[in-house]
């Protein structure tokens, strides 16, 4: 199981360059809601983080851009279960236990 990802062009903004990476490779049009978690991968010659976001559908159906085969909508309490690599496996872990973004977060404080 892979999870959708993209870069953010020169001087795109943030938030405009994931709604058109999810347009992109899904056909769903969306907002981005927050950022829930990061995530940081090192190898030798680059640090990459990825950041995590919650967003709301707004319009469209999916139709999978050549970069994805498959796809799924996934309830949270689920999501331990998935078989994602490893960088994400701590965060679908913890995030499926909770209801809520908000418990999540402060959970995750303490």
């Amino acid at each position: 199981m892979g999870i959708s990802r993209g870069k953010v062009d020169p001087g795109e903004i943030f938030t405009d360059a994931l709604i058109r990476e999810v347009k992109e490779e899904t056909g769903l049009s969306v907002t981005v809601d927050r950022v829930i978690e990061t995530v940081q991968l090192e190898n030798p010659e680059k640090i990459f983080v990825f950041l995590i976001v919650e967003g709301t559908l707004i319009a469209g159906s999916v139709h999978l851009s050549d970069e994805h085969t498959d796809y799924a909508w996934i309830q949270r309490e689920k999501l331990s279960s998935m078989d994602f690599s490893d960088i994400y496996k701590q965060f679908a872990s913890n995030y499926s236990k909770t209801p809520d973004y908000l418990e999540y977060k402060a959970n995750r404080l303490k």
